[in-house]
């Protein structure tokens, strides 16, 4: 694991993170069970990481490396159909990790694979995901 990606896991640490809400969405089996046993895992798996500061997942599995490996193509692919658009590629185009956590929401955050920017100025008009299948 190379250091960006070790920094990557360690803001997610302890935080509901987008790609990963639709576990809590996850009812129980029964009329009256409200969560169910995806969405619970996923919370016991939260407070293990907020207590210990050690990330649960690990995201690095067949389907996670070459969706990653296809990222870059997917921006170029973005950029040569929409060029009046700037794409600003999270991975690639910024010496930070892009890891947004809202101020008011603590225990939640999101890393975009790209931003839409304004030419000019550079201000975020828009974020995205890219899912390659």
């Amino acid at each position: 694991m190379d250091n960006r990606e070790e920094v990557w896991k360690k803001k997610r640490c302890g935080r509901f993170t987008s790609s990963s809400l639709a576990a809590l969405m996850k009812s129980g089996r029964g009329k009256d069970l409200i969560w169910g046993d995806t969405a619970i895992n996923y919370l016991y798996e939260k407070v293990y990481e907020r207590r210990t500061g050690r990330p649960v997942r690990s995201e690095d599995n067949k389907n996670f490396r070459w969706g990653h490996e296809q990222e870059p193509l997917a921006i170029a692919a973005l950029r040569a159909n929409y060029p009046e658009y700037t794409f600003m590629h999270c991975q690639e185009d910024y010496n930070d990790i892009v890891f947004v956590v809202p101020k008011d929401l603590e225990c939640f955050g999101d890393s975009p694979d790209f931003y839409v920017v304004e030419p000019l100025s550079g201000k975020i008009m828009e974020l995205g995901e890219i899912k390659c299948l």
